[in-house]
């Protein structure tokens, strides 16, 4: 199973009505979502499929995720991946979303066949908040800060 957290923001809202208010406001400003909010929808998630083993894509965020995960569950291997911040900016800049089914567009290498709406439905696709330039320039700021601990955790 891969749990893909680039995600989780979105699919969280409807698992968790009681944090959606935090989870919207934290995502509007370009900020990570509290640890232990995180962390529950990790377990939540992960606690279906243990058996089969796990993939996780941007996650843990903090050391303190990485922590507490490990007191959870054993991790086997970890990737680290580097890209360029302003290639990160780039792609983002031009992400748009279908917001009820997830569906995913970029203007620049999978635009919707017609401008501004879903191919499926034709419905009006958004640009999340945190996908603007300076939310997404905040957002990479506070991802290095946080993952070089990370990486030394997992060395």
């Amino acid at each position: 199973m891969i749990l893909n957290f680039n995600q989780f923001s979105i699919r969280c809202l409807s698992f968790f009505e009681e944090e959606s208010k935090t989870i919207k406001e934290h995502i509007d400003k370009g900020l990570l979502l509290p640890d232990e909010l995180v962390l529950k929808f990790v377990i939540d998630e992960l606690e279906k499929n243990r058996e089969q083993g796990f993939l996780l894509d941007g996650y843990p965020r903090t050391l303190n995720q990485a922590e507490m995960l490990y007191r959870q569950m054993r991790v086997d291997h970890v990737i680290a991946l580097n890209v360029p911040a302003d290639e990160i900016i780039n792609r983002l800049k031009d992400r748009w979303v279908h917001l009820p089914s997830g569906r995913v567009y970029n203007l620049l290498w999978s635009p919707p066949k017609i401008s501004g709406k879903d191919d499926e439905t034709g419905e009006l696709l958004s640009q999340r908040e945190d996908d603007r330039p300076t939310v997404i320039g905040h957002r990479l700021e506070t991802y290095d800060k946080n993952t070089n601990p990370i990486m030394e955790f997992y060395r």
